[in-house]
């Protein structure tokens, strides 16, 4: 089950609550976050260019980063890299 924050009563969510030792820790969660956009994002953008995902090279990546690098910070083209 994918466990992404969920807001509760007094704003808290379950990566503010107290741990049960249940939760994923926060930043696994932001990884996973992060990959479950940024792998669509890259796949839609690769396909525009005539490849896809699991075809892609080093040098297909590359334009996908400096367009992501255009639109958005530099924090979350490292997030997305990473």
């Amino acid at each position: 089950m994918l466990n992404l924050p969920v807001h509760g009563p007094a704003g808290l969510t379950r990566s503010s609550a107290p741990s049960s030792g249940t939760c994923t820790p926060r930043s696994a969660r932001s990884a996973l976050h992060a990959y479950l956009i940024a792998v669509p994002q890259a796949d839609t953008f690769l396909r525009g260019r005539g490849t896809c995902l699991d075809a892609a090279s080093q040098a297909d990546l590359e334009p996908f980063m400096a367009d992501l690098l255009a639109r958005r910070t530099a924090n979350t083209a490292a997030t997305y890299r990473s």
